[in-house]
Formats: C-alpha cells, structure tokens, sequence
C-alpha cells in the first residue's frame, strides 16, 4: 500500500499554510510565521471511500491517513468532514477525542476549517 501512497501523492493537493502557534498541539510548538505544509483528507479521497467488499468497513481512515502523515513529516490534516464514520452526522464525541488525541501523540495539527465547516 505504500507504493501506491507514494504514486499518489504526486497528484494530491497540499495545501500550504499559515498556521499559528494556539493551533498546534501541546507538544509541537512551531513559530507564528512559519509555512507549514498540510494534506487535505479530500485529496485521498478514492482510498479514503474504499470499502472492503465482504464486510463493507472502510479499508483506509482517518487514523491511517493521520499515521500516514507522521511519517512523512507532515504537522497539519485537514480531515474533511466526509471521511468521517459517521458523515453526514456528527461523529461521536469518543470518536473526536481518539481522533484529537492521535494528532496529538503524534504531533500533528487539525486545520480548523473542519470546525468552520461541521
């Protein structure tokens, strides 16, 4: 699967920010004025939407796409509310503060235009 992360990514959208220092996690502080480069959860959209045909469960998440950017060093995810379990409800509020707290761990911001947007 890494092979054809890696293929893809050639054809995302990342997005480049100005992102300030309150929305970084805890443990990542990053100056004010700094360009910081961010993957929107839409531009995985095909793997995202993937289901596994004998149990119709998502084969990719949120989750993997936020390890996913861990290790390739990316500090901010926009996760796009459509990839969310739940979507079009409102996701559990379990589910944001494992999400919330994943990010956290692995130092990754969440763009705040999911806020604006949910």
């Amino acid at each position: 699967m890494d092979i054809f992360l890696t293929k893809r990514i050639c054809s995302f959208l990342v997005i480049i920010i100005l992102i300030s220092s309150r929305s970084q996690p805890k443990n990542n502080t990053v100056d004010s004025g700094q360009i910081i480069l961010s993957v929107n959860a839409y531009s995985f959209s095909d793997l995202l939407s993937a289901k596994d045909h004998r149990n119709n469960q998502q084969v990719y998440s949120l989750f993997n796409l936020i390890d996913w950017c861990a290790t390739r060093n990316i500090k901010v995810i926009d996760p796009t509310a459509y990839f969310f379990p739940s979507y079009p409800e409102v996701p559990s509020d379990d589910y944001i503060e494992k999400f919330k707290n994943r990010a956290d761990e692995l130092g990754i911001a969440i763009c705040r235009h999911i806020l604006i947007n949910a």
